[in-house]
């Protein structure tokens, strides 16, 4: 039977908690990110169309 170094099994704690902060930090910092990214691009689109869209009056702005 064979024993684990006990270097190998810190690497590999080292590594579950390394992915479980990982995963924190997607979680809490990219997919907000990215929210607010696709709420400004859908501000920006809304907007041009509203522009687009809008009736002509027929009257420029001096």
């Amino acid at each position: 039977m064979e024993f684990e170094r006990p270097e190998s099994r810190w690497k590999r704690v080292a590594i579950i908690v390394g992915i479980a902060f990982g995963f924190l930090a997607v979680s809490f910092v990219a997919i907000p990110v990215a929210l607010l990214a696709g709420e400004l691009l859908a501000g920006i689109v809304v907007g041009i169309v509203r522009v687009i869209t809008e009736p002509r009056t027929g009257q420029h702005p001096a």
